[in-house]
């Protein structure tokens, strides 16, 4: 990152910006920058006047540093500086209060004359909150100009110490954001801190912060102790001011770097010619700068051949995920059939809001165990860029066809349904989950009466609420199934013997059996089942009642239709549930 070149284009866009709402509302965003200003002024008087009046009221007679006062009249500027601090208080709330009517007022007049429909969610808020920041951006600069003006005045070596450190450190940012924080030489630890800077600034400005702070405190005493006694107020009023002056610019540079950021949806919004464009997020950046062809065909190759301690060469291809939310997966072939067996290997990508699928993974193989429920062994785990990945073996590398997914899917739900959820494993779960009984409480079920429009569905409601209680017992008796939602043939691998593996049990899942399951399950296979539970399982003393898995279902779908706000559909579905508590009783 250029960071001189970003400053320059910043400025360039947020002086048209501003030169935009000039000229839709003029008064409106000048008293908005104005106020701000005064705000700031304003509290710094509010910190400043109330320290005259504890040292007059704590001096015996008048300091000699205030010669403008005579000791006759002491008790009055008391009291005079008292008010003033009051006013200066009640001024700063009522002008932080004047911006945001200011923000709300000239956001609106910007919006009708830039657009006519829609192009952004919440559009009256955020433009409202854009043209906001964008004012207390130029008033934080404003007024961090104008203070480094009155620092001249009243402590030149103070302005020269701020001046130097500020631009020794704009300069060593510089020279921090150069170059590709992903590239090869910038390492995994300079290239993780450029990225720390870019998502985040906070702690890099707060660092600054501490360091101009200190160091402006310092060059004061050292002012004061070398003969500044008498300028006395003007050293305390500098270092009020050097306070201010840093949160101004720490706040300028805050609201800059999240404009700059937002200036895709924030142009359509200001400029009637412009449409929105979407900035690329630094996870799709990583994703393209650390992933392209030959960064993973090198990278991935050297650890699987470091893993398996192997020279055999491998094609590194991309393969998109099943869907949404799950990882992004590179698939490792030999080039050489005849090398390794064949065999291939699925490397997995994992953001890290994702990380901790494969926490939860190491938690279930714990206790299950991996082979159990056919989970690919790992090869091996690392980091690239902002991303952990680990390498695991993937079979032949094609997921099952159709006809061999429908001749392994009853197999895998048997295997799954035999598994009873050991006591350790249920205890964690419990601690973050709640089962599908649990979940289903009258104060979730109450959203319903939105969709009541006949006295049947009315009934239907209420009979719903009171049979509750016994429908969740019945869920309770019923076994707990171990699943992972979503899965497909597309999360799944056949090996060289024909076996079928699991790619992935990170979003595995408990619920009362028949929670899950299809109609063709429940009228299939599950009921074939059933009298099996008890050889298999040794938490299960009798077959569970077909019935009673079917209501399980039932009980899920309708919680799928709260989920999805079909409320409708749910109370058609909760007659079914109904019925079937009228032929149970």
């Amino acid at each position: 990152m250029n960071l001189p070149v970003q400053t320059e284009h910043f400025g360039r866009w947020l002086l048209e910006v501003l030169r935009a709402f000039f000229g839709v509302a003029p008064w409106t965003t000048g008293a908005l920058i104005g106020a701000s200003v005064l705000g700031s002024i304003a509290h710094l008087l509010a910190f400043f006047l109330p320290l005259k009046v504890l040292i007059l009221a704590g001096a015996d007679h008048v300091p000699h540093y205030m010669p403008f006062i005579s000791p006759d009249d002491q008790l009055h500027w008391i009291t005079a500086f008292a008010a003033a601090a009051v006013a200066a208080y009640l001024l700063t709330l009522a002008l932080g209060r004047w911006t945001q009517q200011l923000a709300e007022r000239g956001s609106r007049a910007v919006l009708d004359r830039a657009i006519q429909l829609s192009v952004i969610g919440s559009q009256d808020t955020r433009a409202q909150r854009y043209y906001s920041e964008i004012g207390e951006t130029a008033a934080s600069l404003l007024f961090a100009l104008l203070a480094l003006l009155a620092l001249l005045l009243l402590s030149e070596p103070l302005f020269l110490t701020l001046f130097a450190l500020l631009y020794l450190q704009y300069w060593l940012t510089t020279w921090l954001l150069s170059g590709d924080e992903y590239s090869e030489a910038a390492g995994d630890r300079w290239g993780r801190l450029q990225r720390q800077i870019l998502d985040d600034p906070k702690g890099l400005l707060q660092f600054y912060f501490a360091v101009n702070y200190f160091a402006g405190f310092l060059v004061l005493l050292a002012v004061f102790l070398w003969g500044g006694a008498a300028h006395f107020f003007a050293i305390l009023l500098s270092f009020l001011l050097l306070r201010q002056l840093l949160r101004a610019l720490s706040s300028g540079i805050r609201n800059a770097t999240r404009l700059a950021r937002g200036r895709g949806a924030i142009d359509p919004l200001v400029f009637p010619e412009k449409q929105r464009t979407r900035r690329e997020s630094s996870y799709v950046r990583a994703l393209r700068q650390l992933f392209a062809k030959p960064q993973r065909q090198q990278r991935s190759e050297r650890v699987l051949q470091q893993a398996l301690s192997t020279t055999a060469a491998f094609e590194v291809t991309w393969e998109d995920p099943p869907y949404a939310g799950r990882f992004q997966g590179l698939i490792a072939r030999p080039r050489d059939s005849s090398q390794q067996q064949g065999r291939c290997y699925q490397q997995q990508i994992y953001t890290h809001r994702l990380v901790q699928l494969l926490d939860d993974e190491a938690l279930l193989y714990q206790h299950v165990g991996r082979e159990r429920l056919r989970g690919t062994a790992e090869i091996a785990r690392f980091t690239e860029g902002p991303f952990l990945c680990r390498i695991c073996e993937y079979g032949n590398g094609r997921p099952p066809s159709v006809a061999e997914w429908q001749r392994w899917e009853p197999v895998l739900l048997r295997e799954r349904m035999a598994i009873a959820p050991p006591p350790a494993l249920l205890r964690a779960y419990r601690g973050a989950h709640r089962l599908l009984y649990e979940r289903l409480t009258p104060e979730r079920l109450a959203v319903l009466q939105v969709a009541v429009d006949t006295p049947v569905e009315q009934q239907t409601l209420e009979r719903l609420m009171a049979a509750l209680p016994v429908l969740t017992g019945r869920l309770r008796r019923l076994p707990l199934y171990l699943y992972p939602p979503g899965m497909n043939r597309e999360l799944a691998v056949m090996d060289a013997s024909g076996e079928l593996q699991v790619v992935s049990w990170g979003r595995w899942r408990l619920e009362p059996l028949g929670g899950t399951l299809t109609d063709r399950h429940l009228e299939g296979h599950v009921r074939a089942l059933l009298p099996e539970l008890p050889r298999w399982r040794d938490d299960v003393e009798q077959p569970p009642l077909a019935d009673d898995v079917r209501l399980a279902r039932w009980c899920r779908a309708l919680e799928e239709m709260l989920e999805a706000r079909a409320y409708k559909r749910a109370l058609r579905i909760a007659t079914r549930i109904v019925r079937y508590d009228q032929t149970a009783g």
